[in-house]
């Protein structure tokens, strides 16, 4: 898998450094006499109208350059409706679907992907971008949100010569297709919106990310730090510091330590909070329909510590506390290929620890850290919906 991404990588620098000199053809050129219709997306310059035979006749074989033909199929529409100037392209939403069926990351999607077709039809996307072209690329791309991805259409024709088609406009009638169920006809662009059609419009996505201080990666499950995990962290320290003759005090933060993983009690943040994040959503938009977001939007949902630690070193008896951090942002956006800015932070939730002995925590396989759980995701939720209004805000509050 990860010489498919290299190769793919490679092959989007190479396009991207070759831009300048292809960006100034009139016309896309006839394709190579003698050209078979095979091997021509594996070369070390792959010339604007070899592209555009294989984005119409198909990226099969070694032209699929190890990938699912029809993943690229998918891959070149998106691709060309964003260099194109289709309105309002929910790429977010159609990477979603494509993570859930192929696998990878988003980044492998965006990037490697979609990036690499983008960069091929921006070379010479002035004769690209037919009117045919188009027409296909608008009536798919309602399908893909939908994650109907396995479609016959018909390839657009080489010879169509009609002109260029500026830019897409009505990206209202766009999202509103694209909110449908999967037999519904089509709405009309000004109608609005059911409240459930939030779910076309927001890609919620979670994670495990940075904790609070942001020096650890987050727990997957839970992670329990008992005192003797202490006692052996200094215990091999002092042994170090004794075999090397270091001098001075050791210092280290309890949070920090591996501590043991109890696999079957996952993290709150990927395995309970969307679900109720989503239900909130829900209420909000059925009560605030106008407040549903014209453009594609994502939310990031960073799960943090999910740690049960003790208190106190010098008390056999300590008390155990129950920590949960969770952080909800926009994911950062893309200025060029090798620059982005910060999103913007939603929510951090870090609820009041809960405190018991260790005895309760374990008891009936951790069956209070279960119900503890329920309530942190609660708490986070609650803080969620009441930052709806000023993330998502209604028309006439955002005119104020």
């Amino acid at each position: 898998m990860q010489l498919r991404f290299s190769r793919l990588g490679l092959g989007l620098a190479l396009t991207i450094f070759t831009l300048a000199a292809q960006a100034g053809a009139d016309t896309l050129a006839p394709l190579p006499e003698g050209y078979s219709g095979h091997g021509g997306m594996s070369a070390y310059r792959i010339t604007p109208e070899i592209y555009a035979y294989h984005y119409d006749h198909g990226f099969s074989g070694g032209d699929a350059m190890g990938w699912d033909p029809q993943l690229q199929f998918v891959w070149s529409r998106v691709a060309a409706a964003k260099a194109c100037g289709v309105d309002a392209v929910p790429e977010s939403a159609i990477v979603a679907k494509l993570v859930a069926r192929y696998g990878q990351s988003d980044t492998v999607h965006e990037m490697v992907g979609i990036g690499f077709h983008q960069a091929q039809i921006e070379a010479a996307k002035a004769q690209f971008c037919t009117a045919t072209r188009l027409d296909q690329v608008w009536a798919l791309l309602p399908q893909f949100v939908q994650g109907k991805f396995e479609t016959s259409a018909a390839a657009p024709s080489q010879a169509e010569a009609t002109a260029p088609t500026e830019r897409v406009p009505a990206a209202a009638a766009l999202a509103a297709s694209a909110a449908a169920p999967p037999d519904a006809a089509p709405a009309p662009a000004d109608a609005t919106l059911a409240a459930s059609a939030w779910t076309s419009r927001i890609d919620l996505r979670s994670y495990v990310g940075a904790s609070e201080d942001g020096t650890t990666n987050g727990d997957e499950v839970l992670r329990v730090v008992r005192r003797e995990h202490t006692g052996r962290a200094i215990g091999l320290q002092v042994a170090v510091g004794l075999l090397t003759r270091s001098a001075g005090g050791f210092t280290f933060e309890k949070e920090h330590l591996r501590g043991e993983k109890v696999k079957d009690i996952a993290n709150p943040g990927v395995d309970l909070q969307p679900d109720r994040l989503r239900e909130r959503m829900q209420a909000y938009f059925t009560a605030h329909p106008s407040a549903l977001p014209a453009q594609q939007t994502r939310l990031d949902l960073a799960s943090g510590d999910w740690l049960l630690v003790y208190q106190s070193l010098s008390d056999n008896q300590s008390a155990y506390e129950l920590r949960y951090y969770l952080m909800i942002a926009t994911p950062p956006k893309k200025i060029s290929f090798f620059k982005s800015t910060p999103g913007t932070v939603v929510v951090t939730c870090q609820p009041q620890p809960q405190v018991a002995s260790l005895e309760e925590w374990e008891a009936d396989h951790y069956a209070m850290v279960r119900k503890t759980a329920q309530a942190y995701v609660d708490q986070c939720a609650q803080q969620f919906a009441e930052r709806l209004p000023a993330v998502f805000p209604e028309p006439a509050i955002a005119g104020l």
